[in-house]
């Protein structure tokens, strides 16, 4: 018999948690001893904390009341419920595997106010946990519809609280996997630790870190959204290793301590936070990550590992001081994302997955970024459609190993401002198989003045080199890359490096013949150079004749 009032109740769209082990609630049946399954029509047991003594009031230290409610649970399974309208002060939690804390608030970001403001939190119910505390979660267990914000020595942080520099403490911890004796087991070790935990439509502000999970299977975080500020060199949020079909949806990270209105007015009053948002490090076995939006952090977003897939993705940062970088791709193979859209960072996505990794998007879209759009150090990329604008210096697209393949189509709509392209020396056509870009805006050669401006790939549009009336193909001076177009003219650069030095490939099945003669390159029916398809001719910029000079030629 429990000590405490327990009562039962209709389930609701959360299924209470199976349990492994005999004699408990296993998805609102019991289990026997012997494995035969007795079915509890729709009920399952809970306790409220307020029949424990709960008060509510926000000053009142409620933990006790909280952890023997829980507690009272321990050998059911079951949901403890509290009062949304009050807000209960606590030092820390430990919820017991099977036990759910339900707190009733629904859909607790939409209630804080115009703008994501947080100037009416401090009015609603909700935990208010110590900065030293934490909330511990075993197997099975969970936090839902929940407000959840800081306390310092038993007083609640003001809102709007502009100084990140505050934010402290450990919202969600998993209870570390271990055996009878204590010794910590091997991942494999079934329903202990962690797993199947849920944490579903909770808001947190104020913490250092959030939620950080590693090797545990089949958790559930669904609609969490939170303000917390990790530090440089760390994540708020973070997961190593999940399998078993966990899920990770709809996550909102956003400045909601603060004024926040600073994307719309320009108001400076929005608090910038130091470190990482979200981080996925190999997510497996049919894991879901989706709905993922995150702003205002040095990285928003940092995926690695093996097989990790995104359905959707959004980043934005309006701050562009040179350090932060949007999404960051490392140490991975095989990651997938259907859409991903970057919005205002100052380096939109950085890809440095290993040589031989690869990184699908089916839709990308940058636009208006601080500095320059996608930098890959390593790794293949493999786009769908891809398209920019708004780059208004830095390189578009910027490849530094020449083992780099990419391929799909890319449209880019940015100003003469920013360079289109870097490309390593030693670049090669068959690492663009299948790769075009497409330039829309540009008007003529406004590449780096220094003449190290090079690009590789098929490039349709401005700046375009066409005959003139003389019929000359006149190279930019500037070192910028260009597209021979139209007619028997067609070719395609794929190489070049600093020293104003361009490489074609003529790729064009059609015979053209061209002659190079200092800053022209003349078509010439007689002339002495057959570009048949893989023919390449190489060229330097002479800056003391101001023209350019062949140097080799491969018929």
């Amino acid at each position: 018999m429990l000590k405490h009032p327990v009562r039962f109740a209709h389930r609701d769209s959360l299924d209470p948690p199976c349990r492994p082990q005999a004699s408990q609630v296993l998805c609102g049946a019991f289990l026997c001893s012997d494995q035969r399954i007795f079915h509890i029509p729709n009920t399952f047991p809970y306790v409220n904390v307020d029949d424990l003594g709960a008060v509510g009031d926000g000053t009142t230290n409620d933990t006790s009341a909280f952890q023997t409610a829980v507690n009272s649970l321990a050998a059911t399974g079951g949901r403890v419920v509290s009062n949304p309208a009050k807000a209960y002060y606590i030092k820390g939690l430990n919820i017991p595997a099977g036990v759910i804390l339900d707190c009733g608030m629904q859909f607790p970001e939409n209630q804080g106010g115009i703008n994501h403001s947080g100037r009416s939190f401090r009015d609603l119910g909700g935990l208010i946990l110590e900065r030293t505390g934490t909330i511990e979660l075993a197997g099975a267990s969970g936090v839902v519809n929940a407000f959840i914000r800081r306390a310092d020595n038993g007083v609640e942080m003001t809102f709007p609280a502009a100084n990140a520099d505050l934010y402290a403490g450990t919202v969600f911890t998993p209870k570390p996997r271990s055996i009878g004796n204590g010794v910590p087991s091997p991942a494999s070790a079934a329903w202990y630790g962690s797993d199947a935990m849920t944490i579903q439509n909770v808001l947190a502000i104020g913490f250092r870190d959030v939620f950080t999970s590693n090797t545990f299977s089949r958790i559930r975080v669904e609609n969490l959204s939170f303000d917390a500020n990790p530090g440089e060199g760390r994540y708020a949020f973070k997961v190593e290793g999940s399998y078993d079909s966990s899920s990770f949806l709809n996550l909102h990270v956003w400045p909601y301590g603060t004024a926040g209105t600073s994307a719309i007015t320009g108001d400076n009053t929005l608090g910038y936070r130091r470190g990482g948002a979200l981080q996925f490090i190999g997510q497996n076995d049919g894991t879901e990550i989706d709905g993922l939006f995150a702003a205002y952090y040095d990285n928003n977003l940092y995926l690695g590992g093996s097989s990790t897939k995104v359905g959707r993705a959004w980043v934005e940062h309006f701050k562009t001081d040179g350090g932060n970088v949007g999404v960051i791709v490392e140490n991975a193979y095989d990651i997938q994302i259907a859409q991903l859209q970057i919005f205002g960072q100052d380096k939109p996505l950085r890809i440095n997955g290993g040589r031989g990794s690869s990184l699908s998007i089916s839709q990308l879209h940058i636009e208006n970024p601080g500095n320059g759009g996608v930098r890959i150090e390593s790794g293949n990329l493999f786009l769908g459609t891809a398209t920019s604008r708004g780059i208004t210096q830095g390189y578009v697209l910027e490849v530094l190993d020449p083992e780099t393949r990419l391929s799909g189509r890319w449209f880019d709509d940015s100003p003469a401002s920013s360079d289109v392209g870097y490309a390593p020396a030693g670049w090669t056509s068959e690492k663009l198989a299948g790769f075009e870009f497409i330039v829309t805006q540009r008007g003529g050669a406004t590449s780096r003045p220094d003449g190290t401006y090079v690009w590789v790939g098929n490039v349709i549009g401005n700046p375009q080199i066409t005959p003139d009336a003389a019929g000359f193909l006149r190279l930019p001076t500037t070192g910028e890359f260009f597209t021979v177009v139209g007619g028997q003219y067609m070719s395609n650069i794929i190489g070049g490096y600093g020293g104003r030095r361009i490489t074609l490939l003529f790729t064009d099945t059609r015979q053209a013949v061209y002659h190079a003669d200092t800053v022209n390159l003349k078509p010439n029916s007689k002339g002495d150079f057959l570009p048949n398809p893989g023919s390449i001719l190489e060229l330097i910029y002479d800056g003391a004749n101001s023209a350019w000079r062949e140097i080799s030629r491969t018929l």
